[in-house]
């Protein structure tokens, strides 16, 4: 499988993983790296395509996978309630998940650096990337 395969099928698994921004970052990048070489000419004008299908799908308006990130708000929901019925741990065990499974993840940002700040708040500590 060629490198230009191989990160089509990762932009494939990222928008099937709910993330269609990094899906579409990617395709941009490989279509930019494929254009004018003509042994990629076909893929190049596939990639151009699947381009144009995610941003027609974007601006009709129709809900793609990225809005499936329901589970990161209702979540944080979930901490700020036990919080407020002095669950200390129920919550912070919560917050700790939810910053775990989603820092980086560009759509749910607000929502984990929520988070952050409510475990900063409760002085626990949490993992931080090496940026």
């Amino acid at each position: 499988m060629s490198d230009a395969h191989r990160f089509l099928h990762l932009a494939r698994s990222y928008y099937n993983m709910g993330d269609p921004i990094t899906a579409e970052k990617i395709l941009l990048n490989l279509s930019t790296i494929l254009d004018g070489q003509e042994k990629y000419k076909a893929l190049h004008i596939a990639i151009q395509k699947i381009l144009s299908n995610l941003k027609t799908a974007s601006k009709s308006g129709k809900k793609g996978e990225a809005d499936n990130f329901s589970l990161a708000k209702s979540s944080l929901q979930q901490a700020e309630k036990y919080l407020k019925e002095k669950q200390k741990e129920r919550a912070a065990s919560i917050l700790l998940s939810l910053i775990t499974l989603y820092d980086g993840d560009s759509q749910t940002a607000k929502e984990v650096e929520k988070a952050k700040k409510i475990l900063d708040q409760l002085k626990i500590t949490y993992p931080r990337k090496n940026r």
